[in-house]
């Protein structure tokens, strides 16, 4: 599991690399390219953007995300807010 952002991501598996410090420009493309708000648009641009860079497999699973192990998933509610207010996101 991971902790909240700030703290020190735990590595679930070995080799594991951040998917927020490792895909921070992705992420903010992601949240930028998006106006609404739901925030399933956001998910869906996420995946698109950013899942499809790290381990989401092509059939669109993940085992970090079907596990509950991915940060950026699990804090991407928080992490959205955080980029359009640091940022200026359109939402």
């Amino acid at each position: 599991m991971h902790r909240l952002p700030g703290d020190k991501c735990q590595e679930p598996i070995p080799g594991f690399v951040c998917p927020i410090s490792s895909n921070v420009d992705l992420i903010i493309e992601a949240v930028n390219s998006v106006s609404s708000d739901l925030m399933e648009p956001y998910v869906e641009k996420l995946r698109l953007k950013v899942c499809g860079e790290c381990r989401m497999e092509t059939d669109g699973h993940c085992r970090l995300r079907d596990e509950a192990n991915c940060c950026l998933y699990s804090f991407f509610p928080l992490i959205v807010d955080i980029v359009e207010q640091e940022i200026g996101g359109s939402r």
